[in-house]
């Protein structure tokens, strides 16, 4: 049974600016239903548990200040100013989770200097948007934090590090994982199956947790269908928890070139690791296309006894990984020496 979350998006104009009847409708079918909609892409990354359908988008309302003053207003403020604006109006705002503030200038905050305040973003979960962030790719990054998101990162723990993940928007990693919408513009990607599963979004089904004994995964072979595909009962995540070297929870899923994915430039299978703090961390990927298994095809952990085969692709959208200890070793005969070498033969 899904849950109602109710957004107001909250449309203000400055004393000098013409009302901007392109950025209403632009609002009115973003948070209607339909393709490329928030209210899809919030049904999307729930599965079906996260329902925004009862948001409202308020007509526009004057702030009393110039396009110019606007650029010297601080984030929180402007929120701030956008919400009491609209119960000065007589908007009933009574009832609504959460808000979206959209300031129909080019650069809101430009010129304020303090860290965190500058131009638009979020603020205590609230969102403020401006002509220049006008596209869903920022829109579903900054909405995730007012549903409890932090950003993603990478291994070191740098913002905006996973590839795949909305919550890096939008410097994912050095890449550019978005696609064009035919009416809202750049949009996606996905949310990280770290963050979704710390929701309880992913169904039980969907999820196999594969043995370990703390140190090592015990040698599995795991058959995954892509993330974020609308199919109950269908394995699309593997979880691995370790305690050494440290803890934390690895998590191995199969991104799909398709749908919210559509601007990955290939399909791949992602390896992400959440700790205790609860922040997803990007470790790494196999990517791949034309359904044919790389000559890189083996993601071997630089921290935790862990290796990733692409096995085989099984079918169009089912792939067979073998997940194993990267120490799971033979040895091969060098003259002088011996070196380690993995065995995946799927056995």
């Amino acid at each position: 049974m899904s849950s109602q979350y109710r957004w107001a998006i909250l449309l203000c104009k400055c004393q000098d600016t013409p009302v901007n009847q392109q950025a209403k409708a632009f609002f009115d079918q973003l948070f209607a239903r339909g393709s490329g909609s928030a209210i899809s892409y919030w049904s999307d990354m729930s599965y079906g548990n996260l329902n925004i359908s009862k948001s409202t988008v308020f007509d526009w309302v004057t702030w009393p200040i110039t396009a110019e003053q606007a650029k010297g207003v601080r984030r929180s403020d402007a929120i701030a100013n956008g919400i009491t604006a609209h119960q000065n109006a007589g908007h009933n705002l009574a009832g609504y989770d959460n808000y979206l503030v959209f300031t129909d200038v080019p650069f809101i905050g430009q010129n304020v200097m303090e860290g965190g305040q500058q131009g638009p973003g979020s603020a205590n979960g609230h969102v403020l948007v401006d002509q220049e962030r006008m596209r869903p790719s920022f829109i579903f990054h900054e909405m995730g934090h007012g549903h409890g998101f932090q950003h993603s990162y990478d291994l070191q723990g740098k913002d905006y590090g996973d590839p795949f993940c909305v919550m890096s928007a939008e410097s994912y990693g050095g890449t550019d994982a978005r696609f064009i919408d035919n009416r809202f513009g750049p949009s996606g990607p996905s949310l990280a199956s770290t963050y979704i599963t710390s929701k309880g979004w992913l169904p039980p089904s969907n999820v196999i947790k594969i043995e370990c004994d703390d140190k090592r995964p015990k040698k599995t072979s795991l058959i995954l269908n892509p993330i974020h595909q609308d199919t109950i009962g269908r394995v699309q995540v593997g979880i691995i928890n370790f305690k050494v070297p440290f803890q934390a929870a690895y998590f191995i899923d199969y991104h799909k070139s398709i749908g919210w994915d559509s601007g990955l430039a290939q399909d791949a299978i992602v390896i992400r690791q959440i700790r205790p703090d609860k922040r997803s961390l990007y470790v790494g990927q196999i990517p791949f296309s034309d359904d044919t298994i790389p000559a890189a095809d083996t993601f071997r952990d630089a921290q935790f006894n862990l290796s990733v085969k692409l096995n085989r692709i099984l079918a169009p959208d089912v792939v067979e990984l073998i997940i194993a200890p990267a120490h799971d070793f033979s040895l091969w005969r060098i003259p002088g020496s011996y070196y380690p070498l993995p065995i995946f033969d799927g056995s």
